[in-house]
């Protein structure tokens, strides 16, 4: 796969690479409708489409949806691009939701739109509260998260049953790849 990076979009890291290994190892994609949230450089959305899946990617950066257009292009891949902040211009059902989502917590003010990709500003609270409308029956996400992030994914196990499905050590902190779907209502 080639990539291009621009300084104003968020370079593939460690996080990146963990969660593009857990979608090149995923079930059978083809065929499957997958949305890519925060796309950066497109590098997840384009794993996910040449696995076969139709894919949609989206982020609010304007230069991330230029560079990951031009990676779509340089890998022969088709992608859909929206611009917006999370499910913003999204109104389909998934099979699949993958979201690097930025896990840290933020420090100080956000001054750069580049400086959202890693700083957490209620931006993984907001996305397990709008996921489930984004779900089919059967719809599963997949969002990378930290040792180092705020917010705890157990706080909404009343709604989605969730899994760790992969881990890396790094120097400072532990990133990871949570798998959750919806929990089945037993009442109907």
């Amino acid at each position: 796969m080639k990539l291009l990076t621009h300084p104003d979009v968020y370079e593939p890291s460690d996080d990146s690479y963990l969660l593009a290994d857990v979608l090149k190892n995923y079930e059978n994609l083809e065929g499957k409708d997958v949305l890519d949230i925060g796309t950066g450089t497109g590098i997840l959305a384009l794993v996910a489409a040449q696995k076969g899946a139709s894919v949609i990617a989206s982020d609010i950066n304007d230069k991330a949806i230029e560079i990951a257009k031009k990676n779509a292009n340089l890998n022969n891949t088709e992608i859909e691009f929206r611009k917006g902040d999370l499910f913003e211009n999204i109104k389909e059902k998934f099979d699949l939701i993958v979201f690097n989502s930025p896990y840290l917590p933020v420090n100080d003010k956000i001054n750069f739109l580049i400086e959202r990709a890693w700083n957490d500003d209620g931006t993984i609270e907001k996305f397990f509260e709008e996921v489930d409308a984004h779900l089919k029956d059967d719809g599963k996400f997949l969002i990378l998260l930290s040792s180092l992030t705020k917010i705890s994914p157990e706080r909404y196990t009343e709604k989605f049953v969730m899994e760790k499905v992969a881990s890396k050590k790094l120097f400072f902190e532990e990133i990871f790849v949570v798998e959750g779907k919806m929990k089945k209502n037993k009442e109907k």
